[in-house]
């Protein structure tokens, strides 16, 4: 769902629900990377 739909949505403006989606996309990622880390992950190169 875009930002703008979220915002429109809540009434919250679009600028604080940017900065709560950044954030949890970021703990996501870093999440993501460790987890990839710890199973022994190697991308395969081509």
């Amino acid at each position: 769902m875009p930002v703008s739909a979220v915002a429109e949505i809540t009434g919250f403006h679009w600028e604080a629900v940017k900065k709560i989606h950044l954030g949890i996309m970021d703990e996501f990622l870093k999440k993501q990377k460790e987890e990839l880390l710890r199973s022994g992950y190697k991308p395969t190169c081509r």
